[in-house]
């Protein structure tokens, strides 16, 4: 959400975050996350846009992986 209202600055922070986890080395969202943090300014606009083919340039909860992300078991 903070990359959709243009706060992406924030948002790089925030996804940075993720890698503090132990377990980010084996998490399989890891190269998703990267990308995000990537290409966090030019998702400003990908995310305000109507729904892309290429679901990982979603917003998150418009990806298939939306809930598994952060709730995997």
């Amino acid at each position: 959400m903070l990359v959709k209202s243009g706060d992406w600055k924030t948002a790089k922070i925030i996804y940075r975050n993720a890698k503090l986890s132990k377990d980010y080395l084996n998490w399989k969202f890891r190269d998703i996350l990267d990308n995000r943090i990537k290409n966090a300014q030019d998702n400003v606009v990908i995310f305000n846009n109507s729904l892309s083919k290429n679901t990982k340039e979603r917003i998150m909860f418009e990806s298939p992986f939306s809930c598994m992300a952060c709730h995997q078991g």
